[in-house]
């Protein structure tokens, strides 16, 4: 039955590292894998998308040249295993969820 839902998923989420979606905190650190027809597969975060080294600001679909495709399109494999790092790796602000969380953890300690 999984494998039949997976064949219809048009998107998928991931988290920082042990944290799902469920989570209201991850929600600026999340970063999605949408699809975009065929077998292409965008890498998204925050409006961006990923080119394999980098974010990139993602144009509409009407200004899409072959070049960004190139560098913006992935199979649904890669661009999972590229978005399964990256939520750990963005810096909404300038702070990593890990480094967002221990300035948290530190706040709410000198708090008490």
């Amino acid at each position: 039955m999984m494998s039949d839902l997976l064949s219809h998923a048009t998107e998928f989420v991931f988290t920082p590292t042990g944290t799902d979606r469920s989570n209201p905190d991850t929600r600026h650190f999340r970063v999605y894998v949408r699809w975009c027809g065929g077998d292409t597969w965008a890498v998204i975060w925050m409006g961006e998308c990923w080119n394999g080294t980098d974010w990139e600001w993602e144009p509409l679909p009407s200004s899409y040249d072959d070049d960004f495709l190139v560098r913006c399109r992935f199979t649904l494999e890669e661009a999972c295993r590229h978005a399964r790092s990256l939520p750990d790796t963005v810096m909404p602000n300038g702070a990593t969820y890990a480094q967002w969380q221990e300035a948290r953890a530190k706040a709410r300690a000198g708090g008490q």
